[in-house]
């Protein structure tokens, strides 16, 4: 034991096998981190992506409602199919059933996301003016 201390003697630093499993350490607790943020990014990308199909269908709503109750009674009036950058919108309209003569008014925007089919649907009722 005293020869090795007179060996030592002076030396500081650590040693390789010191230094590697302080990287083993490191690495594992680096590795849940990253992982962790990854999938926050991905959320994140996903969450923009359905707050602008909300965008989307909202103003394509409101662009309908604007149109009339009349025009949309008349398919032919309106574009019911279209893509809006990443989003394909399409919109469908019944008649209520109900005694009052209102419109339903849907408007469905789909896209991908990471190679998954999302979609909103917004629904409305419009009644003649």
């Amino acid at each position: 034991m005293l020869r090795l201390k007179r060996l030592t003697k002076g030396k500081t630093g650590f040693t390789l096998l010191e230094v590697v499993l302080a990287l083993v350490i490191f690495g594992l607790v680096l590795l849940p981190l990253a992982l962790t943020f990854a999938l926050g990014v991905n959320v994140a990308a996903g969450a923009s992506l359905m707050n602008q199909a909300t965008a989307v269908a909202e103003g394509s709503m409101e662009n309908l409602r604007s149109q009339g109750f009349t025009a949309l009674t008349d398919p032919a009036l309106y574009k019911n199919e279209w893509a809006d950058g990443p989003f394909n919108v399409q919109v469908q309209t019944a008649y209520h059933k109900g005694p009052n003569r209102l419109l339903v008014v849907t408007v469905e925007v789909t896209w991908e996301n990471r190679g998954k089919p999302q979609s909103l649907v917004l629904e409305s009722f419009i009644g003649p003016e």
